[in-house]
């Protein structure tokens, strides 16, 4: 009858340990090298369609930002003028969180509300909730409809929206600047798109 000693020496030696420990090694090497690239994220708030994202990590290969992905920015100053509103809500965010959210409208495009909704290049992005608050009054009609902003969105600006209809974003804070994007993001198992 065999020792566990000498058990233990004949499975070092078998093939099935040097293939589980390569495929360890292969593992490890693998993250360390896409980590540098890449990082795992997870949005702790409703107002996105999932909860997990694949966080591209770069600095001089920062590729455009384009309608339809979603991004990474630090929540804006201008989202604080809300502080009472939100916590009276039950919600908080710190001054250092990081939002993520889709980019709806990029610079150049038409960005323009039409009674309640929002719409960039005539293409819907989102609801706004009737909330008299938060909403200003109208200056002027688009077909009988009261519009409040119609313009053309400016270079370095993009319109972050948020699949969920009382969702935090431009809609509150503003057009947000490409230069404070701090990630591209690929979310994981997405519900819906912004397109």
């Amino acid at each position: 009858m065999k020792t566990l000693r000498e058990k233990l020496k004949a499975g070092l030696k078998s093939k099935r340990f040097y293939s589980i420990s390569a495929l360890i090694l292969f593992f490890a090497f693998f993250y360390l090298i896409i980590s540098q690239f890449y990082a795992f994220g997870i949005s702790n708030t409703p107002s996105m369609d999932t909860y997990f994202f694949i966080n591209e990590k770069y600095t001089a290969l920062r590729p455009a930002i384009k309608d339809g992905k979603a991004v990474v920015f630090p929540a804006p100053k201008r989202f604080f003028l809300w502080k009472k509103y939100y916590e009276a809500n039950g919600l908080h965010y710190p001054k250092k969180d990081l939002l993520v959210k889709y980019v709806a409208c990029t610079h150049g495009q038409i960005l323009n509300t039409v009674g309640r909704k929002d719409y960039c290049n005539g293409r819907f992005i989102a609801e706004i909730p009737k909330y008299a608050v938060l909403i200003p009054m109208p200056h002027m009609k688009i077909k009988g409809f009261p519009v409040w902003h119609n313009y053309k969105i400016p270079a370095g600006y993009f319109f972050a929206a948020s699949p969920d209809k009382y969702g935090l974003d431009s809609r509150y804070f503003g057009l947000v600047k490409d230069s404070v994007v701090k990630y591209n993001t690929i979310p994981l198992f997405p519900k819906s798109v912004i397109r």
